[in-house]
Parts: C-alpha cells; structure tokens; sequence
C-alpha cells in the first residue's frame, strides 16, 4: 500500500484507506458488552466509549507524530487489544497495518505531555471542539505530565 499524506493547518496527516466514518461504523458488540460489565456503563455510553476508541486509533493511523491518549481511552485500548484475532484484523482492513502499542520503557526520558497534547490537539483539528469527557487529560489540566509518565504505559501507538 502507498501511503499518501494531506496536509492540515500545518501538519501532514498521513491517508489511510478508510474513512473516519467507516473507522466509526464498526461494530464489537462483545467489547461494548466488556465495557458495561467492568466499567457499569449503559449500553449508548460503552457505544460512545468504544467509539472514541476507534478515534483515537484513526488518529494514532494518521498521525506524523506519536501520541498518547489519556487514561481512559488507554484502558479501552488495553481491552480492545485483548480481542487480539479482531483489533489485528481492524487495525490491518481500516489502516492497512497494525497500530502498535507500546509501552514505556524504563530508560525512557519523561514525555512533559507532549504525547497527550498532541492527540488532543489533533482530536480538535479531526473532530472538532465537541468530544465526549473521554478526551479528559486532567494530568494536562493540572500537573502537566503525560498520563503514561506515571502509569508506566507510554501507549505510544507508532511501529517501534
């Protein structure tokens, strides 16, 4: 597959073979399902959980940049991977690769949240100003650091 870019206010997205409409449309019903039993979410909140998964994931696709989510969206991440046959066979049908993730190492300089507002900002350029609390950085709110700077999980999503 030929990766082409497009450029958006200054930064170079990389196209991916689907569209963030078709990322969205996709169904696991088995994941929602996890979702509610482990988090006591309702139905349309594992749905919209899920959804900012899959978002998140678009972004990780089309990014130039690594990024990071924040703890929440990291947590469903962690699930999602868990279904190991399904998130390979999504990352490879909607991005045409596997969208690692990796965690951080222990020689690994701290990230100052570089990694977090990088996906935020690029979350607002992609999706606009009206995300769900999913989105929440409070470590960026406050402190500064990159939630993964204290979790001990980079989740960098980049191919190294």
């Amino acid at each position: 597959m030929t990766v082409a870019t497009m450029p958006t206010d200054n930064l170079t997205l990389q196209i991916v073979p689907c569209t963030v409409e078709e990322v969205l449309a996709y169904q696991h019903s088995a994941l929602v399902a996890r979702f509610q039993e482990k988090l006591g979410l309702t139905h349309e909140e594992a749905v919209q959980f899920f959804n900012d998964i899959k978002r998140f994931l678009y972004l990780c696709a089309v990014s130039p940049e690594t990024i990071s989510p924040n703890e929440t969206l990291d947590f469903g991440w962690h699930e999602f991977i868990l279904f190991t046959r399904d998130y390979n066979h999504f990352c490879q049908n909607y991005f045409g690769r596997f969208i690692h993730h990796r965690p951080r190492h222990p020689d690994d300089p701290p990230t100052k949240g570089e990694g977090g507002k990088r996906a935020l900002a690029l979350a607002h350029k992609v999706f606009g100003n009206n995300l769900s609390e999913n989105w929440r950085y409070p470590r960026l709110e406050g402190a500064g650091s990159d939630p993964c700077d204290n979790c001990g999980c980079n989740a960098a999503c980049n191919d190294g």
